[in-house]
């Protein structure tokens, strides 16, 4: 279970992958190793809407360090427990849905967002069965049909808005 209240933005966490260290750069020859602050709830991941944010854990790259391509897939651990899986990168100035063009990704000063594990574990223990199940207080991460509905609904609202800003 996530921590609340003043801690949930702010959990000490290692992420760990096998990708580049920059884009377009050789895959890593050895696992890599990075310490991380890592936020989850709603105002999570600066990029997504709340109702996201609950399947989502959020970090922020540190000056020169970051996730990069090869590395989702990996693990982030919190407290010694598996807690998310690498999902994908981005920069901020990504997030606007009005921008001119797309901003250069560089792993160096990326975001990255973890899909948070904790409602799938029930899933996982099916395959893996030393894995706990999942505790009632993740059962609320999962999105119901009508906010899904929202979700594209939002997204066509968005790139209506890009097409009129555009024209």
């Amino acid at each position: 279970m996530w921590p609340q209240g003043d801690q949930m933005y702010n959990v000490p966490c290692v992420a760990a992958g096998w990708g580049r260290h920059e884009m377009g750069g050789k895959l890593a020859t050895h696992l890599q190793k990075l310490d991380v602050t890592a936020r989850h709830g709603e105002d999570g991941c600066v990029c997504d809407l709340p109702f996201q944010n609950k399947r989502l854990v959020c970090i922020s790259g540190k000056a020169g360090k970051g996730l990069c391509a090869g590395d989702s897939g990996s693990v982030l651990v919190c407290n010694k427990k598996a807690v998310g899986v690498a999902h994908i990168i981005y920069l901020e100035e990504a997030c606007n849905p009005f921008r001119i063009r797309m901003p250069k990704l560089s792993c160096k000063q990326s975001l990255s967002a973890f899909m948070y594990i904790c409602p799938f574990l029930d899933w996982i223990r099916k395959h893996v069965p030393d894995v706990p199940g999942t505790p009632i207080s993740c059962n609320g991460c999962k999105i119901s049909s009508s906010l899904v509905k929202v979700v594209v609904l939002n997204i066509l609202l968005k790139f209506q808005a890009i097409n009129i800003y555009l024209s």
